[in-house]
């Protein structure tokens, strides 16, 4: 298996991205809520789109500090393994870092989030969607799952939203409901502002941009509303991604790499059966960063 992996496995630039440092707050304090100081915060806060405090958004924002705070601090300590993988690839395609907050709202940075309509993945695609932009979905395999190819395709997928309507709003708006809706509401009400064309939106769509807002807030403001991030195992929280030829068993990669099975399929909910098929194109394996010399000998 050794001289196997030698072979197969050809590493990626993920391995070397920055770690993202969270604050943490020491002591157990109940979260706190006043809607004055929070409008403040908004007025200066570095947002892609403007930073509106409506009543939908203000919903938001106690729903992530006051009503899901258990939930709300699992998923600020997956920030720490989901955020370098999402600024790599918005520095391959040019894009706002601002982005990454959309997989919040999407997924609350879970991988293997599946909503009742079908969508799945970090960035919630259809499967349709989905193997438009080369994702690959069988009874083998769901890069949905996969958060490699998933952001990278998420990426190709907010490009060609902002290049229709250049307007990160309404780019947004698109990625929720698709172009068609957008460009329908920008008919019936002769405007390409959000705010006024968003009444003639589904009321999901109408609802993702204030959800943005929020989760962009959320991610600045936590600590002020003493939330503090439940982190990972180590094991995931600092993951490296390799390709992979496949027709690999994950239970043979965890035993070569002394690496418990578990630990191995949570970074790697994509494939559904335990192994890595064959295909024509190489697939993903993530690991362990501090694992990933054992596989370059």
């Amino acid at each position: 298996m050794k001289r196997r992996s030698a072979r197969l496995f050809r590493c990626l630039a993920f391995s070397l991205l920055p770690l993202l440092c969270l604050p943490l707050k020491s002591g157990a304090t109940e979260p706190v809520y006043q809607r004055e100081e929070v409008s403040e915060r908004l007025e200066k806060l570095p947002c892609l789109i403007e930073p509106r405090h409506t009543s939908v958004v203000d919903g938001y924002i106690k729903g992530y500090v006051l009503r899901r705070k258990e939930q709300t601090e699992e998923m600020l300590g997956r920030i720490l393994t989901y955020f370098p993988l999402f600024e790599y690839f918005l520095e391959q395609y040019d894009l706002p870092h601002e982005l990454k907050y959309l997989a919040i709202v999407e997924s609350a940075l879970k991988p293997t989030a599946v909503s009742s309509a079908g969508a799945a993945g970090l960035w919630q695609f259809m499967p349709e969607t989905g193997r438009s932009y080369g994702l690959r979905i069988n009874r083998y395999v769901d890069e949905r799952l996969d958060p490699w190819r998933s952001t990278e395709a998420a990426m190709q997928h907010l490009a060609k939203q902002y290049g229709r309507f250049e307007s990160w709003e309404l780019a947004l708006a698109a990625y929720n409901s698709g172009a068609g809706r957008v460009r329908r509401a920008m008919r019936i009400s002769h405007s390409r502002n959000f705010w006024r064309l968003m009444r003639y939106l589904p009321r999901e769509t109408r609802n993702y941009v204030p959800a943005f807002i929020a989760a962009t807030y959320l991610v600045h403001h936590y600590a002020e509303h003493h939330l503090q991030p439940a982190l990972p195992p180590l094991d995931l929280q600092f993951p490296a991604t390799v390709e992979v030829l496949g027709n690999l068993s994950l239970k043979e990669i965890a035993e070569v790499l002394h690496l418990p099975y578990e630990t191995l399929q949570a970074l790697n909910p994509a494939y559904k059966r335990g192994f890595i098929p064959h295909g024509s194109r190489p697939y993903t394996l993530t690991i362990p960063r501090r694992l990933l010399p054992a596989l370059q000998h």
